[in-house]
């Protein structure tokens, strides 16, 4: 690629000055065919979409009565406590793939310098 093909460097938050830090993971899956990388693998190796009837709530009022829910998948069962009643459901799901790459990376979250936002 050539430099006037190249996309432009994205934006940096203010305040952000040294170089840019990168992780490379694993793989986390938190799916509706699969929880964990096996698991997903396997369904997918299988052909099973993880598609089926809404069972989260009573969905006869709404048209499309199918989705992708993650079976067997109980917030409680993978989140701390104290951050159930500030995220959602999406957000929790996405927090257990990320702890799912860090597995599969063999990073511990320890082992990562702390996070903190811009002044």
């Amino acid at each position: 690629m050539t430099k006037a093909t190249q996309a432009p460097e994205p934006a940096r938050p203010a305040g952000a000055e040294g170089p840019r830090q990168t992780l490379v993971t694993g793989i986390g899956v938190a799916a509706p065919n699969g929880l964990g990388t096996r698991a997903w693998w396997d369904a997918v190796l299988c052909g099973r979409t993880g598609l089926g009837p809404i069972t989260r709530f009573d969905a006869s009022g709404y048209p499309v009565r199918i989705a992708g829910e993650i079976p067997g998948f109980v917030d409680e069962d993978h989140i701390p406590s104290r951050l159930l009643p500030s995220t959602d459901r999406g957000t929790r799901i996405a927090l257990v793939a990320a702890e799912e790459a860090l597995r599969d990376a063999n990073v511990s979250p320890a082992d990562l310098p702390a996070y903190s936002a811009p002044a």
